[in-house]
């Protein structure tokens, strides 16, 4: 994936990241919503907490920011789900890690994330869906920031 975008270059690359992420996230939100389990719950919860307590530590932050991520795929119950998000670890942790540069990141990212968690634990799951096409597509928009087109 690293090489793939130092190919095509980082602004197209975005896109394409940003919108594999909607398909495949938004599906996963969806199906946590409706498949969750108490364990899922407290993973996530977990991730919150380790998100709350790492604000000032990029590198904290983006472990904690990515694991979120990788608990609401396996909160789906499909391994194939996770299996498909996995590869995009590595990538996404340097994108988290620029994107926690722009002012104001780390607090919308917790808001987001915070959103995302109560709809999946409302078992809300067109909420749970937009919540993070909404996170996502905020996150696209501070790597655009830090990666305008040439």
């Amino acid at each position: 994936l690293g090489r793939y975008i130092r190919l095509i270059g980082a602004h197209q690359s975005i896109t394409d990241l940003y919108e594999a992420r909607r398909i495949l996230e938004g599906w996963n939100a969806r199906l946590a919503a409706e498949r969750a389990d108490e364990g899922d719950f407290a993973r996530l919860e977990t991730c919150l907490q380790r998100m709350e307590a790492h604000a000032g530590s990029v590198e904290k932050w983006s472990d904690a920011d990515l694991d979120f991520h990788l608990a609401v795929a396996r909160a789906t119950h499909n391994p194939f789900l996770n299996v498909l998000l996995e590869p995009l670890v590595g990538q996404l942790h340097d994108v988290i890690a620029e994107g926690y540069l722009v002012p104001g990141a780390v607090e919308r990212g917790l808001e987001a994330h915070r959103k995302v968690y109560a709809c999946i634990k409302a078992r809300d799951k067109e909420g749970a869906y937009t919540a993070i096409i909404e996170h996502l597509t905020d996150s696209e928009a501070r790597m655009r920031a830090v990666h305008p087109k040439k």
